[in-house]
């Protein structure tokens, strides 16, 4: 990814690992003093850090951010230690992609109601099994990992977030979820998925947090539209699109 590319969408994977190459808890702040756009935030850069008292300030990213709250949305008095930021200049060695065996996880770019059966390409069903339907008829296939078992997903922390939908375009939304951060039901979830009125309640994670805010960052009224979570159960062998029948990615067959 290129510098613009970050500054604008955000990273693939949260900022977590130090130099060292030990991975920071989530929830961790660190300093950058820039805008959401990678500009200064002359205000809140430590007096353009030559002050380490608690009368400046500093804004900075967290450890669970894949859009631009990597490098800013965070805040505080530069008088306490802080982590910093750091980006090398220039070009490094090309990423290799990725080509794990896998299988697929992403948010959709759709939203509705908390009633699925309302939803396109639900069939008219309602419930979790509207939701799945919903989910057959899109995928994402990018390859970055999420997490490595179905028990990775709910101990809080993610390896990257879900906040790429289908399409390849960045996500911060609110998925339904009915979930806790530790996988467990919250007892919001509009009825069971059948209820899209504002009496109900469904709880909603954060498409773009790695940490155990991806599920359970808060409720909204069930009327309200919004995105969810899809996870398929048939493992990948390559990231190529072959299983689709897609081929675009392949070179051309010379006899």
């Amino acid at each position: 990814m290129s510098l613009a590319d970050i500054v604008g969408d955000g990273t693939l994977s949260p900022a977590q690992i130090d130099e060292h190459g030990t991975t920071f808890g989530f929830l961790q702040d660190f300093a950058t003093g820039t805008n959401p756009d990678g500009t200064l935030k002359s205000d809140y850069s430590c007096s353009d850090w030559a002050d380490g008292t608690s009368a400046s300030s500093w804004s900075g990213g967290t450890t669970d951010a894949t859009d631009t709250g990597f490098a800013s949305g965070a805040s505080s008095s530069c008088g306490p230690p802080l982590h910093l930021l750091c980006l090398e200049l220039g070009s490094g060695d090309a990423v290799p992609y990725p080509h794990l065996a896998g299988a697929l996880a992403f948010v959709t770019n759709a939203t509705g109601s908390g009633d699925f059966a309302t939803w396109s390409g639900s069939g008219g069903v309602g419930g979790i099994a509207g939701g799945n339907a919903v989910c057959r008829h899109l995928a994402r296939i990018d390859g970055i990992p999420v997490a490595d078992s179905v028990a990775d997903l709910t101990d809080h922390t993610l390896r990257s977030s879900l906040g790429i939908d289908e399409t390849g375009a960045r996500s911060d939304l609110l998925p339904w979820t009915g979930t806790l951060a530790g996988g467990t039901a919250s007892g919001d979830d509009c009825a069971g998925w059948t209820d899209g009125t504002v009496g109900a309640q469904g709880e909603s994670g954060r498409a773009s947090r790695a940490s155990g805010t991806w599920s359970e960052a808060s409720t909204a009224a069930c009327n309200g539209a919004h995105p969810i979570y899809c996870f398929g159960t048939v493992v990948l062998l390559g990231w190529d699109n072959f299983e689709r029948g897609d081929f675009s990615r392949w070179s051309a067959v010379v006899e």
